[in-house]
């Protein structure tokens, strides 16, 4: 007899079973908020670039002078809403900058499957789930205090790389489970990160400062790792 069988045999739907199945794959929703965050903190609003000439101020509405951010004096940015654009003013010549800050986050997540997903097998998947959880929630909020974009950018790999070992709470959440039950496993995941892709928004929209959605960001992250270790 394996394990399915014994599952099959025994009540492998009790109340315990989904009271940790569903605290396991809510983790769904503070980790896709994590993945789009960049989508609404890298938001670039309109701007205006200011450049002191022989007979005033002459300004560009949307673009810059010899498409460079050195040939302005000042960028007035035209919105109550700030992000990382607006920080470090990544216009003209540097609007890639705030893509490749997705594209690191990316990568991170590539190089991370190989490394971290292993150790779920060598120490134990829920030990592995609340280091990673916990050390991506404390690169988040470090965000908020960054001095440069070049830190915020390894930041944001490093959050990438721990990311990958919250893919170990599917696994996780079907062993709880018997084989009949561990279809409506992924169907949790998938609605709890819609709820989180939601959340995500309505966050965005009712928060003017980038670094308060980032800690509000990092908090659920946080506590996705409380609600784990209970």
């Amino acid at each position: 007899m394996d394990m399915d069988d014994a599952l099959r045999v025994l009540d492998s739907g009790g109340r315990q079973q989904w009271k940790h199945l569903l605290a396991t794959t809510a983790q769904s929703l503070p980790g896709i908020v994590v993945v789009l965050l960049m989508e609404f903190i890298g938001y670039t609003p309109n701007f205006e670039c200011h450049r002191q000439g022989p007979n005033g101020t002459d300004i560009l509405v949307n673009a810059c002078f010899n498409d460079t951010t050195a040939f302005c004096d000042d960028i007035v940015f035209r919105s109550e809403y700030t992000s990382v654009a607006t920080e470090w003013s990544l216009v003209c010549e540097r609007t890639t900058d705030v893509h490749l800050l997705q594209s690191l986050f990316m990568a991170g997540m590539t190089i991370g499957a190989p490394l971290v997903s292993p150790l779920a097998d060598m120490f134990g998947r829920r030990r592995v789930v609340l280091l990673t959880f916990g050390l991506q929630a404390l690169l988040v909020a470090a965000l908020v205090v960054v001095p440069n974009y070049a830190t915020f950018a390894v930041l944001r790999f490093l959050a990438g790389v721990l990311h990958m070992g919250g893919m170990s709470c599917f696994t996780l959440s079907s062993e709880l489970v018997g084989p009949q039950y561990r279809s409506r496993v992924g169907l949790f995941s998938s609605i709890f990160s819609s709820i989180g892709i939601q959340v995500l928004a309505l966050g965005a929209y009712v928060t003017t400062t980038w670094r308060l959605l980032v800690i509000a960001s990092a908090a659920m992250a946080g506590l996705s790792v409380f609600v784990i270790w209970l």
